[in-house]
């Protein structure tokens, strides 16, 4: 809504008379002839020069403020003798009418925005907002037309609000996309299936026309600064008549490189009815003008112009600068060094060695130039297989010394753990090609006489990256788990790392790979260095890794937090700095320094004087910034438990308690020792064996239904059936109770241990009426019944643990439930069969206090648990056959007296201290062969320690 003519009269009036109290010539509701036409101007100010301003706007309309200051006038700034504009940004209150006199008094202490626009040529003043009453505003503008500063910084916050406006706009012209047509501009099929694993049809398609906007404006963003430092040529609104003609421009940028950039063409599926819009962004980017603006910040707008919100539904998260930049100054230590980041991302890393090496040079008191610059950007190869990703990693990349011309980086699109030395690829290439399996003889130029499937606009044979060894590779690789690589991928991978094939394992995380593509890549000498979760130092699946790092590496650095850093964005992982060299032979193996750093660098000196200390440790090393000590290379290859190094800094005393209970109670001892690990736990159901899993779940009731799959609503229970109903179709089926099994659907939010009766249905067996059960696309499961029925009913049990959750999390009660009546459980937990007293014993256990001092000792992520069955196995528990009779019955008696009262989430357990929380742990703390007194002197510890660590956690969040 606009703002009412009164209203806006009245504000201009307002502003007049203030401009004039300082000194400013103002004329309200002035006309003056431009080259298009005559225009009424809200105020014309004239004193060292002309400055319109246009007070007419909100908030909303913040774009169309801003094309109206230049495309109206600062386009004809020389005919017209114009200095620069405003536009005064009105709060939405104002959009209604409201009386005179009212608006007066509220005019006095009203918060107004000005928008500053600035010619091109004044390179030295830069596209700013400011924000204060209109007093305030008038004072400021009074500087800039009075007495202009001779420098303006530009707003960085505003211009990535306005460019991100301007992506939103775009948005718009693109909401006829469809899930292939989106499939095209972000890889293809095989990476929405493969890599962002997105089942067909289910893509978040909202979201991906986003991003599809957000590369649109990075091209136009980039173009506009070539065109401004380069020489192309201007986009002339003027002639513009239908979005998809931007591409005539972007051609000309093509045929000098910059493919990561211009490739992806989004600007021929905006419809021609849109064209004004995309004019509207364009005369936003002028009046930006970020040609003006410096390579850091320029590049860090970059950086952080497209949310996290829309890139991470296209698999593109950002390693945190200061991160960056501490790995590379550990790893880099030439300015002539050879880098590639073989998951490139956004080019941080890659930004940060391209720093690294400047610093190095002119460390050197070497003159950096044109040469220079060129010399370095050829040093640097970034690769990934999201072309998103590698859009954002080229501009970035060049845009370092944007003083310096770069018609070359090496930036290329593919999946990267197919890549040798020697191959050369073509810089920008169609996914279809990229991801087929294993390196082909078409890869190698010199037996194709063209480049299959390469995305170009014009005829121009695509320039080729050849693939060499390096002195560092460094990245921040895919933390994705396992379970959620596609098995046919996952053999691709394990086919592709072959000659790594006595190190590999069926579970390893999708960065394992990385980490031996890094290998493969690295000159004798030289060094990986990589982000990494904390969980590589333990896990079982990457052992094999650990011992072939072990053997053929010199591990140097592991750089840990003493309070949780973020090492990337978007991440409940805990995460490691990681620095190793590869040896030669006969070289001897030097101590590796383990630091936990208080805080990231935020400034040059603090990066060289922590990287100065981390290097320089001896033995061990404490001040306020770090802590530091060094471990011998033995201790490296003779226990590949590396966690162990890192697990001291832990920021409560839970610990320490765990430790003491474990060495002094009795009746204590490991999970596999008292029971086959093997036989007895299973892990929960999930989609498998051709079943979707949330297509077969009926909940218990309607709050239970979290996901958008949840159809089924269990409405009663009748003789030998149960009514269903679906709560999108609104229709009812009855289904034989002996077709369907109790389950849980998911273990959050459950308030009670004994679930016995309160759980969710899930269909296991054939049913007259099952079409009506399975409909839709749902059809295609009803014949895997058969086989899903022996797979769930194998997952049957009365205990179960869970395996996977984050612990801090409000629907997280409790850590394991009984249940009398066996029950399936959902594949976030671990299910058992037990002699009934050992389950509710084991019950009273996993939910105690003690327990969970034991997880967050053996913790390695910080809020997201998973515990393994190797893990678990390894766990202590309170062992049912050692316990005397009386002991056994007090336990007994106190599950039967509490467990199916109800709990608060488990971290308000703590905060106060719940009374039936203290009641288990009483029991168990006697069983493990403590007295009161003892027991109380833990308890109030452990409590102080517990409330601590869930404070910590809250902070992380």
């Amino acid at each position: 809504m606009g703002i009412p003519k009164p209203t806006e009269n009245t504000v201009t009036v307002f502003l007049k008379n203030e401009l004039e109290k300082f000194g400013v010539k103002a004329l309200p509701f002035a006309s003056i002839s431009t080259p298009v036409g005559r225009r009424e101007i809200d105020l014309l100010c004239k004193n060292a020069g002309i400055y319109p301003i246009e007070a007419k706007f909100t908030e909303s309309e913040l774009l169309i403020a801003i094309s109206k200051i230049q495309n109206d006038y600062l386009k004809y700034h020389r005919e017209l003798g114009i200095k620069g504009g405003f536009a005064i940004l009105y709060p939405n209150k104002l959009s209604e009418p409201i009386p005179i006199e009212t608006l007066q008094k509220m005019l006095k202490t009203l918060k107004f925005k000005v928008v500053s626009i600035f010619l091109p040529e004044d390179i030295r003043k830069n596209f700013t907002v400011c924000e204060g009453t209109l007093t305030e505003i008038a004072q400021e503008l009074s500087k800039h037309i009075l007495t202009p500063p001779k420098y303006i910084e530009p707003n960085v916050e505003w211009i990535i609000k306005s460019l991100r406006e301007a992506a939103n706009y775009i948005t718009i012209g693109l909401k006829h996309l469809a899930g292939k047509q989106l499939e095209e501009i972000f890889g293809g099929e095989h990476v929405f299936k493969n890599i962002l694993n997105y089942e067909e049809k289910k893509y978040p398609t909202a979201e991906l026309k986003l991003a599809s906007a957000y590369l649109l404006v990075n091209q136009l963003l980039f173009y506009h600064v070539l065109s401004r430092r380069v020489g192309f040529p201007e986009i002339d609104t003027d002639k513009l008549k239908e979005p998809s003609q931007l591409n005539q421009y972007f051609k000309l940028v093509l045929d000098i490189n910059y493919r990561a950039i211009f490739t992806y063409d989004v600007a021929s599926k905006i419809p021609r009815n849109y064209i004004e819009i995309i004019k509207v962004i364009i005369d936003v980017i002028k009046s930006i003008s970020p040609e003006k603006i410096s390579g850091d910040l320029l590049g860090t707008i970059f950086h952080d112009l497209i949310p996290l919100d829309v890139r991470k539904y296209i698999g593109a998260f950002y390693t945190n600068v200061l991160a960056a930049n501490l790995l590379a100054w550990l790893a880099i230590d030439r300015y002539d060094a050879k880098v590639a980041d073989f998951a490139v991302g956004s080019g941080g890393l890659l930004v940060a060695a391209y720093r690294r090496k400047k610093y190095l040079f002119e460390l050197e008191r070497k003159e950096f130039s044109q040469k220079t610059h060129e010399k370095f950007i050829e040093q640097l190869l970034g690769i990934d297989v999201m072309p998103f990703a590698a859009s954002v990693a080229a501009s970035h990349l060049a845009l370092q010394s944007p003083q310096y011309h770069t018609n070359k980086v090496n930036i290329a699109i593919w999946d990267s753990t197919e890549l040798k030395p020697n191959l050369k690829i073509p810089s920008i290439a169609e996914l279809s090609f990229v991801l087929r399996g294993q390196a082909r003889l078409d890869m190698f130029p010199e037996v194709r006489n063209h480049v299959k499937g390469v995305v170009r606009l014009g005829e121009e044979e695509p320039e080729e990256i050849i693939l060499t060894k390096y002195d560092v590779v460094i990245m921040n690789p895919p933390f994705t788990r396992q379970e959620r690589i596609p098995e046919n991928y996952k053999k691709e991978l394990f086919y592709r790392s072959k000659e790594y094939g006595k190190y590999l394992h069926g579970q390893l995380g999708y960065y394992g790979y990385f980490i031996l593509l890094a290998d493969r890549f690295l000159d004798l000498g030289g060094r990986l260095a990589f982000v990494l979760p904390a969980a590589f130092l333990r896990v079982r699946s990457a052992k094999g890794v650990r011992k072939f790092l072990s053997e053929k590496y010199n591990v140097e650095y592991i750089i840990t937090g003493k309070k949780r850093l973020n090492f990337s964005e978007s991440t409940w992982r805990r995460e490691i700095l990681f620095v190793a060299r590869k040896m030669g032979k006969g070289e001897r193996k030097k101590d590796t320094v383990v630091a936990a750093i208080e805080k990231l660098p935020q400034t040059m000196e603090e990066l060289e004087r922590i990287c100065a200390k981390i290097k320089g440790v001896k033995g061990s090393y404490e001040d306020h910034e770090i802590f530091a000590f060094t471990v011998n290379h033995k201790k490296f290859e003779d226990n590949l438990d590396w966690f162990r190094f890192i697990a001291q800094f832990q920021t409560s005393g839970v610990s320490e308690i765990w430790e003491m209970i474990k060495d002094s109670a009795k009746n204590l001892a490991k999970f596999g020792e008292v029971y086959n690990v093997k036989k007895v736990l299973k892990r929960g159901i999930e989609t498998a064996k051709g079943m979707n899993v949330h297509a077969v779940f009926i909940l218990s009731s309607i709050k239970r239904a979290i996901r958008k799959e949840d159809a089924w609503i269990l409405e009663r229970v009748e003789n030998e059936e149960v009514v269903v109903f679906n709560r999108y179709l609104k229709n009812r089926v009855k289904i034989p109770k002996r077709c369907v099994m109790p389950c849980l659907r998911t273990f959050a939010d459950n308030r009670s241990m004994d679930i016995t009766g309160k759980t969710d249905l899930v269909v296991i067996r054939d049913f007259k009426n099952a079409s009506e059960f399975f409909f839709g696309d749902r059809a295609k499961y009803r014949k895997v019944l058969p086989t899903w029925e022996k797979y769930a009913k194998d997952r049957t049990g009365n205990l179960i643990i869970l395996r996977r959750f984050v612990i801090n999390a409000p629907g997280t009660v409790h850590l394991s439930y009984y249940s009398s009546i066996p029950v399936i459980a959902p594949g976030t937990t671990w299910v058992s069969k037990l002699d009934s007293k050992d389950a509710k014993i084991l019950n009273l256990w996993f939910n105690s206090s003690i327990n969970l001092a034991q997880i967050l000792y053996k913790r390695i992520e910080d809020v997201w648990f998973d515990i393994h069955k190797y893990v678990l196995s390894d766990f202590y528990i309170i062992n049912p056959y050692t316990l005397e009779d009386e002991v056994k019955n007090k336990i007994l008696n106190l599950f039967d007296k509490i467990s199916k009262q109800v709990f608060p989430s488990l971290e308000k357990q703590y905060a106060p201290i719940f009374e039936l929380k203290k009641e288990i742990d009483k029991a168990i703390l006697f069983a493990l062969g403590f007295n009161k007194i003892e027991a109380e002197e833990l308890m109030s510890d452990l409590y102080d320690a517990l409330y601590s660590e869930f404070k910590a956690l809250r902070k992380m969040n």
